[in-house]
């Protein structure tokens, strides 16, 4: 879980510092990552290795809106209010989503900890392990293709 502490100004011209809690459990990953050709992990590399901000932007939009949530007084995570709407559908329209988003998409350091932060940290290190291994798969082609040119 990713607990986000955000200043941020509301429609009333108040400023406003508030917490914002975001996770995905094992479910929700596995959902998500089967939905993406080659998977999560793999999308997220190929994102950071091209730096392509439009997609980034599209893959930050659904992360953020599948796990946001909020701790309900008894101490629960819950992802839509009494009426069954997703709390993640008001979130969008705050301001504080511009403010979380821009923090997110300008920082690369935050946004690696936001995105190992959001999964269960089982998840996280497969989901690393699997980069790294990647990574090294995709370094010899790389460098053999440069020396033929």
């Amino acid at each position: 879980m990713v607990k986000k502490t955000v200043t941020f100004t509301d429609f009333e011209g108040k400023e406003v510092t508030k917490d914002f809690y975001f996770n995905l459990s094992k479910m929700e990953f596995r959902v998500l990552d089967r939905k993406i050709p080659g998977g999560l992990q793999y999308m997220i590399d190929q994102i950071m290795t091209e730096k392509d901000e439009d997609r980034l932007i599209d893959l930050l939009d659904i992360l953020i809106l599948e796990s946001y949530g909020e701790k309900s007084e008894d101490g629960r995570f819950v992802k839509e209010d009494r009426f069954g709407r997703r709390l993640s559908s008001f979130f969008k329209v705050s301001e504080a989503w511009d403010v979380l988003f821009m923090n997110l998409v300008k920082d690369e350091k935050e946004l690696n900890e936001f995105l190992t932060g959001i999964v269960p940290k089982d998840v996280a290190e497969i989901a690393e392990e699997e980069s790294k291994k990647l990574q090294g798969n995709l370094t010899p082609n790389v460098t053999s293709m440069n020396t033929t040119k």
